[in-house]
């Protein structure tokens, strides 16, 4: 069951497009410590199932809570999925007690991976060290020449 990540619209979203609102599909694991928030690659043109929901089972499989992000793709552009994801990390780390979790990273694969690194290195400063991410891991992550192409000239990709 998917979680919506906003009680209301999401900021910027148009169901013209054809997109589900973004949300997050939690796969928990009882007494786990840690969660880890999935973000499947796909060139921001679409979102690779394979690296979804099988990613987040493996990581059950380790003993490791996980939540697959339904970030939204073109033709939404840059900072829309920033957007997603950072609702996601303060999602997960709202219910974090509730849940049992202590740490929250993410992953993330191609598009997804330069997502998580965005994630990372545009994170708000004025937080605690406790809302540090407890892993950021990008997996093949996107090519810098080909976000250059696609983002006209985000200022995640000028930190990354």
């Amino acid at each position: 069951m998917e979680i919506p990540l906003w009680t209301q619209d999401a900021p910027g979203f148009d169901p013209a497009i054809g997109q589900s609102a973004p949300g997050l599909t939690p796969c928990l694991v009882e007494g786990a410590r840690g969660a880890v928030i999935v973000l499947p690659g796909g060139g921001y043109a679409m979102r690779a199932d394979h690296e979804g929901l099988p990613v987040a089972e493996m990581l059950n499989r380790a003993g490791i809570s996980a939540f697959v992000l339904s970030y939204r793709v073109a033709p939404y552009r840059d900072p829309v999925p920033l957007l997603d994801v950072r609702r996601a990390l303060r999602l997960v780390r709202h219910h974090r007690a509730q849940l049992g979790i202590e740490r929250v990273g993410v992953l993330g694969f191609s598009a997804g991976g330069h997502l998580a690194g965005c994630a990372a290195l545009l994170a708000d400063r004025n937080r605690a060290m406790e809302q540090s991410l407890a892993l950021v891991a990008g997996r093949y992550p996107i090519s810098r020449e080909l976000v250059n192409r696609f983002s006209q000239g985000s200022a995640c990709l000028y930190n990354v």
